[in-house]
């Protein structure tokens, strides 16, 4: 579902296809798995973008997780 989500939103912004599959693979895997999946698409020049939306991929998810921690800590 966010895979459909994401492409559907990318062809609304009219984002193109290898950047629309780096920040994919950035936002559901991390950004390790970005450089072979850039080579593979046969652009090195995504792989820095795409570190990049790793990287605030990891932040958000822990601001999200750190949220419902104090949040269910506060609860119980």
């Amino acid at each position: 579902l966010i895979s459909v989500v994401h492409f559907v939103l990318c062809k609304i912004f009219n984002i193109d296809g290898g950047t629309a599959i780096i920040t994919l693979v950035a936002g559901l895997y991390s950004p390790p798995f970005i450089a072979p999946v850039a080579n593979a698409y046969d652009d090195r020049n995504l792989i820095v973008p795409g570190v990049i939306c790793g990287i605030f991929g990891f932040i958000i998810a822990n601001l999200i997780g750190i949220g419902i921690g104090t949040l269910f800590v506060s609860l119980f």
